[in-house]
């Protein structure tokens, strides 16, 4: 393998953004490479517990799902991926990247490094804080006949409240905002649960317990009154923090550090573009992050033409 590996297209992660992207590409024949770090691909796919159906018309029960039939479709169509291939230095400028593996440079860049689940902001109770649980999926027989409490008010948060009403008795969803933020199906399935209490303008700033959880205290921020709700499960899903510390102050960023974006999925810097869940703005949503993969290939594949 050569000191450093020359391509026209380099792109930084393997979630549907980035195979979608991949997709196009090796459609128009450009010389690319697609690096991920994990193990697989599919990015948060895996995470997904509940049912897709709004994604082209096709259903799939759960992300896994999703995820395997893009894995297959990589490996048929021979998609040029490299898994374990965790990108730790990248000068977008020069368009060049330093992998665990090795070095690259290319005529164009394309970042889809997806996000990761945000944690919860404690003012109390911090020594509790690696007993909150940011994902359930897996652990359903310990966590069977217990109460919750779940923080949050999109989408994840509505929904991960109503699969644990399925085995738990009483479910407290505590949303920081004065309303749900979530699709209206769900925002009416969760009013109607009469086994979801739903809490809105309230936000948990304690964890009470020695070792374990055993209270949650959330404050009413119009009232300013203390709530202690008794449990010992915490379930948080406050959204996703992106993964872009690496191109910090190379190029323009929101202040939670979304890659801005413009039509074209073009960034602040000729070359580089950006899709998927570390953009902005961007709906963060599967056909979303792909319709921005398969936009992004187009657009790099204009600007290798105006460099010939």
């Amino acid at each position: 393998m050569p000191a450093v590996e020359s391509f026209d297209v380099v792109i930084i992660g393997g979630g549907p953004a980035g195979v979608s992207c991949s997709l196009e590409l090796k459609d128009s024949m450009v010389r690319h490479a697609l690096l991920e770090r994990s193990q697989e691909l599919g990015g948060q796919l895996s995470q997904i517990v509940y049912r897709i159906r709004n994604f082209g018309g096709v259903i799939f029960e759960n992300g896994t799902s999703l995820q395997n039939k893009l894995i297959k479709t990589a490996n048929e169509l021979n998609l040029p991926f490299r898994l374990n291939d965790e990108v730790i230095a990248a000068n977008l400028s020069n368009k060049s990247i330093k992998t665990r593996n090795g070095s690259l440079i290319a005529k164009a860049i394309v970042l889809a490094t997806g996000a990761r689940l945000r944690k919860l902001p404690l003012e109390e109770g911090t020594h509790l804080a690696s007993k909150i649980f940011y994902r359930t999926e897996g652990r359903e027989a310990e966590l069977k006949g217990r109460s919750a409490v779940v923080i949050g008010n999109g989408d994840n948060a509505v929904i991960e409240a109503l699969l644990l009403t399925r085995r738990m008795p009483e479910v407290v969803l505590v949303c920081r905002s004065d309303r749900l933020k979530s699709r209206p199906d769900l925002i009416k399935e969760a009013e109607e649960n009469k086994k979801l209490k739903i809490m809105l303008s309230c936000e948990v700033r304690k964890l009470i317990g020695k070792e374990n959880i055993e209270t949650v205290e959330a404050v009413d921020l119009e009232t300013n009154q203390v709530h202690q709700l008794h449990t010992p499960l915490v379930v948080a899903r406050i959204g996703s923090t992106p993964n872009t510390e690496l191109f910090a102050g190379q190029i323009e960023m929101d202040a939670k550090g979304c890659i801005k974006i413009n039509e074209r999925m073009e960034t602040s810097l000729a070359g580089v573009y950006a899709i998927g869940d570390a953009t902005y703005p961007s709906y963060w949503r599967i056909s979303t992050a792909v319709g921005q993969g398969t936009t992004a290939a187009k657009a790099a594949v204009d600007y290798l033409s105006s460099l010939a």
